[in-house]
């Protein structure tokens, strides 16, 4: 979220695979979301199952995130990336019971994988065991305070528990994962929206944007926190953004649109509609 362990440190987890494609070196071009669709068949594979997950990721979709790196695992069960993808899922959508279930499971295949042990400590705080969640989260920079996945754990912890230091763990979150990658702040947004924090969420996916301008996931996320905040200006001219940079990529634009089902822009002029129509006292 490999996409995000193998931005931790550089350093390989023992008994987890590396894939090719997957490595943060790699040009941006060759990550998930910087290509096109293409004509060819594809290879179904880890890489392909990942790619697909890490869109849904991307764009909100859940469901369909933990299905493909299901998939993934049930390709290669030693692929770390795929186990830490399935857990981040249930971690910011709350499905604490079953995120715990399967963290116990991936430690038990990788028992010093730090991003492994970063979403531990996050499920920790967030089932009410804060003093246990902190020890957790020292012991974790202590050993490896360059980790960036450490740090996001640690802001994470302190934003359930409405510490004002979070920002300041965020910050060194960035910090620590590759200068020009623009993943790390657009996981540091995703995390402060479904914690309901949209406008520093706003704030980490215009850092992601700084990195790369033309990524239409951060503008159709960062549209998505306008509207809810109220900024009907604000959403409507993000989300034109990212539907302007879509390409080909007719499932982002769906998404954008509403597919007919009631879209941003729909429920803003409801919104805005009411207040229109509503008769005077």
């Amino acid at each position: 979220m490999g996409r995000f362990s193998n931005l931790e440190t550089g350093k390989k987890i023992p008994g987890a695979k590396a894939e090719a494609g997957r490595d943060s070196t790699n040009s941006p071009e060759s990550q998930i979301g910087a290509t096109l669709p293409s004509s060819e068949e594809p290879t179904y594979d880890t890489t392909y199952y990942m790619s697909r997950g890490d869109k849904a990721f991307f764009v909100g979709d859940q469901k369909e995130a933990l299905r493909w790196y299901s998939k993934a695992m049930q390709t290669d069960n030693t692929f770390l990336d795929a186990w830490i993808e399935h857990i981040r899922v249930l971690t910011l959508t709350r499905q604490l019971a079953e995120a715990k279930v399967w963290i116990n499971r991936a430690l038990s295949v990788f028992p010093e994988a730090p991003g492994l042990l970063a979403l531990r400590s996050v499920n920790m705080a967030q089932t009410g065991q804060m003093k246990q969640a902190m020890s957790s989260s020292d012991m974790l920079l202590s050993k490896r305070d360059e980790d960036w996945n450490a740090w996001l754990a640690r802001g994470h912890i302190l934003l359930i528990n409405g510490n004002k230091n979070a920002p300041f763990c965020f910050d060194q979150a960035e910090k620590a994962g590759p200068s020009e990658d623009w993943r790390v702040p657009f996981v540091i947004g995703y995390t402060l929206e479904l914690e309901r924090q949209w406008a520093r969420a706003i704030v980490r996916y215009e850092a992601a944007l700084q990195r790369r301008p033309t990524l239409p996931y951060a503008w159709y996320r960062i549209g998505r926190c306008h509207a809810t905040l109220g900024h009907r200006d604000a959403a409507r001219k993000a989300l034109s953004r990212a539907e302007e940079l879509c390409g080909e990529d007719e499932s982002l634009r769906r998404k954008i649109q509403g597919a007919g089902t009631g879209s941003i822009f729909g429920r803003l002029r409801g919104i805005f509609g009411k207040f229109k129509r509503r008769p005077k006292q």
